[in-house]
C-alpha cells in the first residue's frame, strides 16, 4: 500500500513539473515564449500520461 502511495505522489510531482504548476508567473510566462509548440505539445503529452 505504502508502495502506490509514493508511486501516486511521485506522478503528481513529476505532472507538476513537467506542465509548469510549480513555477511563478514571470517563469511561466518566460518559458512559453522559449519553447517552440512542438516541445509544448510533448511536454503536455508526458505530463497527462504521468497524470
Amino acid at each position: 500500500m505504502d508502495l502506490l502511495l509514493y508511486a501516486g505522489i511521485a506522478c503528481i510531482l513529476v505532472t507538476g513539473i513537467l506542465s509548469g504548476a510549480w513555477t511563478t508567473g514571470y517563469q511561466q510566462r518566460g518559458s512559453f515564449y522559449a519553447d517552440s509548440k512542438d516541445d509544448r505539445a510533448s511536454k503536455k503529452k508526458a505530463a497527462n500520461g504521468f497524470l
